[in-house]
């Protein structure tokens, strides 16, 4: 199946190119604001209120294309916890300050 990008736009919204399908049509029609750009070949929705993270979701199981200047910056002293096979994350608790 085709892959899903998802852009930044003009005017506070996202660009969706969304190879077609009855199905795919279907959840985008389920987006409030959302607009067909026929000149561009694809869907133009609002960038409100976690749009982002509700695309991601209306296309869960599917291949999506994030733009990278939408995706979260994530600092570059930030590390992962170590996982442990079959286990919760390990969370090491902050030092106490006297």
């Amino acid at each position: 199946m085709s892959i899903i990008i998802i852009k930044g736009g003009s005017s506070g919204r996202l660009m969706v190119a969304l190879p077609y399908t009855a199905e795919r049509v279907e959840k985008i029609k389920t987006i409030p604001g959302r607009r067909w750009r026929p000149e561009e070949k694809c869907w133009s929705v609002p960038d409100a209120g976690g749009m982002l993270q509700r695309l991601l979701t209306l296309f869960a199981g599917e291949q999506v294309e994030v733009e990278s200047s939408l995706r979260p910056v994530r600092r570059a002293d930030h590390r992962e916890p170590p996982v442990l096979s079959g286990s919760m994350p390990v969370v090491t608790p902050e030092p106490k300050l006297p």
